[in-house]
């Protein structure tokens, strides 16, 4: 079989930044982390999707070849994913064992009864003034805290055990009846399920009068109670399947707050933020692209990044996709305001949007947020919206001092390194290598290209800096060659890790921004 998917899945296994190997102990199966990159096609299945870019192996045709099936066959364990044939899908049993799990257990959630149901005004529009909050914002309204409020929570007192290791990420913040499914019990109750199972086996295996000498007089009431049993562990099973579920759920809405908090909190991005809090201004964020089930999909909730800095915060959602409703209005949530902009970021910047002045985004005080743009991806294009900001950072710095903060956070890593290549053509300079963000969305999804490829959003958190045009100017020249190479290193693995990631990455461009189109 051909190993160009291979290769993209072995990208994730370089060693360097480790944050992402390691698996959260006690999790829920549902909640553990995903492989990413494990589909493979073979040669003939990779010139079928050249030629036909829109098939989807293992969801329209072959998982393998990407042929049409006359008749097909399922995966036993999901069946999610589709074969031509017994032979294929044994071929491809090594690459789907690692996701086959996942993938049953998220068919399994999505039969149980409905996650959250509609909660009332999430992302409707309010206008509320400060005087409206409490004196100090304590976090969402179901129970997931400020980052800074929660760490100082969970060291004050001195009463974690000593050489205990202080919660991070989602663990620091979510509510309590999460940690049954997320760092807790989960993980006990898998092992008494796996025990039960053995001592199921062990009982077939016994010989039939020692079973029977140990079996309860009244032989129904014995039955009746195995049945009981079997049913509250199955019961169990599904409750805690179930929260593991609405914990996924509720993350993928919270991912872009609390992803966008992290960066703040430091790299350039905290930078920016320091400085704004020391000038008595408000901080400005930029959400590019921003879209009503992703970004916007909990407004309230961006109060979080106010509290986190104690600062007030000004934020311009602003994309093709912001919703009509929402389109040219403004809104107030405690130290948050908001405003809504239906454009692209140059149309905006460039006095092409109605009723926007363009000065009034001159704050120089401003991080750029931008969660999976696709920047790589030949459905978008995003050369005018990057011209424009780096137009703003050079006229802003007036040719010295820092240049703009961007922040880009990707599904996977294959995604934040080819991202950086694009970037670093365009003078934009990586504060250090794709960092697994703590705050990705738990919620694992399945591509709708290549049935395989599971991920999560917002997984990989990367930060950049404009140059500046001095800078610019010696790219040519020895010195702005060996820049160049000293940021390349830093965007990605180092060392001779990083130099087998760069030559991988050149053979996985052409195939791989085939297969991403429909992510």
């Amino acid at each position: 079989m051909a190993k160009t998917n291979k290769r993209r899945a072995s990208l994730q296994e370089l060693p360097g930044k480790t944050g992402s190997a390691a698996a959260c102990a006690g999790c829920h199966p549902l909640l553990a982390l995903v492989a990413e990159g494990k589909h493979e096609l073979s040669g003939e299945g990779e010139d079928r999707v050249e030629q036909e870019p829109e098939r989807a192996p293992g969801i329209d045709c072959c998982a393998v070849c990407a042929g049409d099936c006359a008749t097909e066959v399922l995966c036993a364990g999901c069946a999610t994913v589709v074969y031509c044939s017994e032979q294929h899908r044994d071929e491809d049993a090594s690459n789907h064992g690692q996701v086959c799990d996942t993938l049953r257990l998220m068919r399994a959630a999505e039969a149980l009864p409905a996650l959250n149901g509609d909660i009332d005004g999430k992302a409707e529009l309010q206008q509320e003034s400060a005087t409206d909050q409490p004196s100090a914002y304590q976090g969402t309204a179901d129970g997931f805290r400020v980052p800074a409020a929660a760490a100082g929570a969970a060291t004050a007192g001195g009463e974690a055990a000593e050489g205990a290791v202080a919660p991070e990420g989602w663990a620091a913040v979510m509510p309590a009846k999460f940690q049954a499914v997320f760092g807790g019990v989960a993980g006990e109750v898998a092992e008494e399920g796996a025990a039960a199972a053995a001592d199921g086996a062990e009982e077939k295996a016994e010989h039939p009068r020692k079973k029977a000498r140990k079996a309860p007089t009244d032989g129904a009431a014995g039955a009746h109670t195995a049945k009981a049993s079997a049913a509250a562990k199955a019961d169990s099973a599904d409750a805690q399947l179930l929260l593991a579920a609405q914990l996924a759920d509720r993350t993928a809405e919270l991912t872009y707050v609390y992803t966008a908090a992290q960066a703040l909190l430091a790299g350039p991005a905290a930078k920016v933020a320091a400085a704004a809090g020391r000038s008595g201004r408000a901080l400005q964020l930029v959400v590019l692209g921003a879209a009503e089930d992703a970004e916007l999909a909990d407004l309230a909730a961006w109060q979080v990044v106010a509290a986190a800095l104690d600062t007030d915060v000004r934020i311009v959602f602003v994309g093709p996709q912001v919703p009509e409703r929402l389109a040219g209005m403004g809104a107030q949530y405690g130290r948050v305001a908001m405003r809504f902009v239906q454009a692209t970021y140059d149309e905006m910047s460039g006095g092409r949007v109605a009723g926007v002045d363009p000065s009034s985004l001159d704050s120089a005080a401003t991080v750029f947020l931008a969660f999976n743009p696709g920047f790589t991806c030949p459905d978008y294009d995003w050369s005018a919206t990057l011209d424009a900001i780096a137009a703003r950072s050079a006229g802003g710095r007036g040719g010295a001092g820092a240049g703009a903060v961007l922040v880009v956070a990707t599904n996977t890593r294959v995604e934040a390194l080819m991202d950086c290549e694009l970037l670093l053509e365009r003078g934009w300079r990586p504060a250090g290598g794709a960092e697994h963000n703590p705050y990705t969305s738990l919620q694992a999804r399945q591509s709708g290209t290549l049935a395989n490829d599971l991920y999560r959003k917002n997984a990989w958190l990367v930060a950049y800096q404009h140059v500046g045009q001095q800078e610019e100017a010696e790219e040519g020249g020895r010195d702005g060659r060996r820049r160049r190479r000293r940021a390349a290193r830093s965007g990605g693995p180092r060392g001779a890790a990083g130099r087998v990631a760069r030559a991988l990455l050149d053979t996985l461009k052409k195939p791989f921004k085939g297969l991403m189109r429909r992510r």
